[in-house]
């Protein structure tokens, strides 16, 4: 009990010198050149599924293909590739080799005339655990009839994971079936827990010739290797189905005994509960101007918004989540809308008067939303620039300076960096049907990038609750010490992207540097336990580079 209230006052003391608003006029940023991956035997590879992992490198799901502009002529293979982003201050070269790291699907292809199976990590849902490896859940099923051509596609029925060197298939399947009565699911999310468990939730059954959503929901251990029915099919609320993935957040403080929170494609909040008794609560509170017959959450982006150590001094409660973009032809597309789930109540509209579907959101160390990608059905310009929403002034809008030469739409992946800068990468152009994924990314360095930037000479390894960690740097004092978790981006969502602001302790002068004294999270549905980069952030609001460290529970 004292220590939580000397916390509390050491914080509020520290905090009392504010960080530095932005600046209203733009600031330099930048875009690398573009960089083709090519796998070692020479094919162009792309990524619609990435994964930062933490020793920095990203794992990709995606497509290779013997030509850089795809035709009906291409030679096309599904590709899991692993990559090194180029390091900070060197010059990107113009190709990069990725090798391809093969995993033990069930059906590799798998012949029993006249049947034959492939199987594709492709639309699978994905997520770190918290020991740092990657879990894949479902993914896409292709049956064909070597006799009629007859072909149906379903979901996968098991989970893989890559441990950083190599995959291995998951001794369980799944257990909950789906409308057609089979077990299985393509594009479900998976959701990591406070007790390091994975809600997996959403998906499709059956994918073609007729599409069949799974109005169920389950629970993975990844140390028993047991599923559990959270929620057999239809017992989920409808307003949880989306025609990409359901978008579902771990809430730092529950509401009631309700500790999870999701949306479809409607864009109505659905709150759950997995910890405690379960319960399912549908608000009914649809994204502000929803038109009867629209899905305004199909092709948008979706964020929890970062989570401060004063809860509600950036104008809303922990918890809050953002969304951007949204379906072709309503008013979602060039909007920014915040759900308080404290309040129960939409804030204000941001309109960005960008149109931007299949946008990304990217939480930056600043505490800023960056928004990136997309496309607009109009050609219009906008979506070839970085823009930004700043909680912590009224959700402020602005907008980079600097342009790219195309359009990065559907299937776009985007993750922040430990170096503070964010990659982007894949994504088909305006027109989805008719273009295929690119075969490069390119690395865009935000404006803080150009400021001189604190340094981080020390950080812990590992941070437990209830034990003081202490980082050491170099630079302006640090004013901010946050945690940001690893990404893991699909189809423009990342249900583990999160943002933790740790209380400040003390910040003293060590030579030419500071020890910082900071009090991990002592609440998992805060910090879900995990790997999370370390950053400390000055007054001007300019980040570190980060150090990783495991966050446990």
């Amino acid at each position: 009990m004292m220590r939580g209230i000397l916390v509390s006052v050491l914080t509020m003391l520290f905090v009392a010198s504010p960080i530095a608003p932005f600046s209203s006029g733009a600031e330099r940023d930048a875009w690398t050149p573009s960089v083709t991956w090519r796998t070692p035997d020479g094919f162009y590879a792309s990524a619609a599924h990435a994964t930062l992992l933490p020793d920095g490198s990203v794992l990709c799901v995606g497509f290779k293909r013997n030509a850089e502009d795809a035709s009906q002529a291409t030679e096309a293979h599904r590709c899991v590739f692993r990559f090194r982003p180029p390091p900070l201050g060197l010059t990107v070269p113009t190709e990069i080799e990725v090798p391809e790291h093969h995993p033990p699907l069930d059906a590799d292809p798998y012949v029993s005339l006249p049947y034959y199976v492939l199987d594709d990590l492709f639309c699978s849902g994905q997520t770190l655990l918290a020991d740092g490896s990657v879990l894949t859940v479902g993914g896409t099923r292709h049956i064909i009839d070597t006799v009629t051509d007859a072909s149906a596609t379903v979901g996968m029925s098991y989970a893989m994971r890559y441990d950083g060197a190599s995959w291995s298939r998951e001794p369980q399947d799944m257990l909950a079936p789906g409308p057609t009565g089979a077990v299985g699911r393509w594009y479900p999310s998976c959701t990591r827990l406070p007790d390091g468990r994975v809600l997996v939730i959403g998906g499709y059954d059956m994918v073609e010739p007729t599409p069949s959503f799974q109005l169920s929901s389950e629970i993975y251990d990844p140390v028993t290797g047991a599923w559990q029915v959270h929620a057999p099919h239809g017992t989920a609320p409808a307003e949880i189905s989306n025609a990409d993935y359901t978008h579902a957040f771990v809430l730092p403080t529950p509401i009631g005994i309700l500790d999870v929170m999701m949306f479809g494609q409607q864009g109505s909040p659905v709150l759950t509960s997995v910890e405690g008794p379960f319960s399912w609560l549908s608000s009914g509170l649809a994204r502000p101007q929803t038109e009867a017959g629209t899905a305004p959450n199909q092709g948008a982006s979706t964020v929890l918004l970062p989570i401060r150590v004063n809860d509600g001094s950036w104008g809303y409660q922990n918890g809050a989540v953002l969304m951007t973009g949204g379906g072709h032809g309503t008013t979602h597309q060039q909007a920014v809308d915040v759900y308080d789930p404290v309040v129960g109540a939409w804030q204000p509209r941001v309109n960005t008067n960008i149109p931007r579907h299949h946008p990304s959101t990217v939480l930056l160390p600043d505490g800023r939303v960056m928004i990136a990608a997309g496309h607009d059905m109009a050609g219009g310009d906008g979506v070839k620039r970085a823009s930004f929403i700043d909680p912590r002034h009224d959700m402020a809008f602005s907008l980079g300076d600097s342009m790219i030469d195309e359009v990065r739409g559907y299937h776009t992946v985007s993750l922040l960096l430990p170096d503070g800068r964010v990659l982007v990468g894949g994504g088909r152009d305006t027109f989805t049907y008719t273009s295929a994924e690119k075969t490069n990314f390119r690395i865009y360095s935000p404006p803080y990038m150009f400021r001189p930037r604190p340094r981080i000479t020390q950080a812990p390894a590992v941070m437990k609750p209830n034990i003081l960690a202490v980082v050491e740097s170099k630079g302006a004092r640090p004013r901010e010490v946050v945690l940001v978790a690893l990404g893991s981006m699909t189809h423009s969502i990342d249900m583990n992207q999160r943002a933790v602001e740790v209380p400040i302790l003390s910040s003293l002068p060590a030579g030419d540097g500071w020890v910082t004294a900071v009090a991990p999270p002592s609440d998992p549905r805060v910090a879900p336990p995990g790997h999370y980069m370390l950053f400390v952030v000055d007054r001007d609001r300019t980040p570190s580079q980060a150090a990783i460290v495991r966050v446990d529970t």
